[in-house]
């Protein structure tokens, strides 16, 4: 496995609070982090990432998800939207622009994925609702923030993150980095030694199954 040989936090990923298994997804919907991420600057106590932390472009360099076996170079791209009053004169929740890229393997065209993302109960910014914009607008998916790195240098940072079932995928997790080789493969241990410690069998058999996501020169970043 490619590692960017940069230093690693030394906290090691830290679990909450853990849904049920993926047959029960209204769980994943009452907006419930499953890993978390202790902050040092914030006393060992959890909070949810800024959407300062979200914004910007994620490289996706492991997953569990069939869809990525035969892509490379992919990357996620969020930018926060403005917010807006709805009907009753609020603000309606957080939005982020939600833009995938990616190459498929022996090409070189970067095939583009348009999409919203809106956070899914209160101002939760660790669990969010997906929905594609034109013609797959009918699309949509449930997803949360496992854990994630808030300190150290912008190219450190990383979230794992985890993706409800829908009718035209599995259940799946991702890890993203700032820095296209990802994390260190020390780091990477650590992250899926946390996901096997839990009580949750399904985010145990998940982390068994990540693989690393193809990635070359042929992008620019």
């Amino acid at each position: 496995m490619a590692t960017s040989g940069l230093e690693d936090s030394t906290d090691r990923p830290s679990l909450d609070r853990v849904p049920s298994a993926p047959s029960r997804p209204t769980l994943f919907n009452a907006g419930r982090p499953l890993l978390r991420r202790l902050d040092s600057s914030a006393g060992g106590l959890f909070k949810p990432p800024t959407l300062t932390h979200l914004k910007g472009r994620w490289h996706v360099t492991h997953s569990t998800l069939p869809i990525w076996k035969d892509k490379k170079n992919v990357t996620i791209t969020y930018t926060i939207l403005p917010d807006k009053k709805d009907e009753d004169g609020g603000v309606e929740s957080h939005k982020l622009e939600d833009v995938i890229e990616y190459q498929e393997h022996g090409k070189s065209k970067v095939c583009t994925v348009k999409g919203v993302d809106t956070i899914s109960a209160g101002d939760n910014t660790s669990a969010w609702n997906w929905r594609g914009k034109g013609i797959i607008k009918i699309a949509s998916s449930h997803w949360e923030i496992l854990g994630w790195a808030t300190d150290g240098p912008h190219e450190r940072q990383w979230m794992v993150t985890y993706f409800a079932k829908t009718y035209f995928t599995p259940a799946g997790m991702d890890i993203y980095s700032r820095h296209p080789d990802g994390v260190s493969e020390k780091l990477f241990d650590e992250i899926r030694q946390a996901l096997t410690e839990i009580d949750a069998p399904h985010l145990a058999e998940l982390a068994g199954k990540l693989y690393q996501v193809g990635r070359d020169g042929d992008r620019e970043f």
